[in-house]
């Protein structure tokens, strides 16, 4: 991963979390307990990449025979 997209995926984690409810306050988010406010997170959305496997044509032939 570029550093650059390391960083975005650590400010993403933190944006996340500040808006994740803890146990600790009682079940509400740190935003929530700091200002009093809850949260608009109807915005957040998973982002994710295709994953592709590559399979050595090795273990492709043998697939069968094993």
């Amino acid at each position: 991963l570029t550093e650059n997209f390391r960083k975005f995926i650590i400010n993403c984690a933190v944006y996340v979390y500040n808006r994740t409810l803890v146990q600790c306050f009682i079940w509400k988010t740190s935003i929530e307990v700091a200002s009093g406010q809850k949260p608009d997170v109807s915005y957040l959305k998973v982002f994710s990449c295709d994953i592709y496997v590559f399979i050595s044509e090795e273990i492709h032939k043998n697939k069968l025979t094993t």
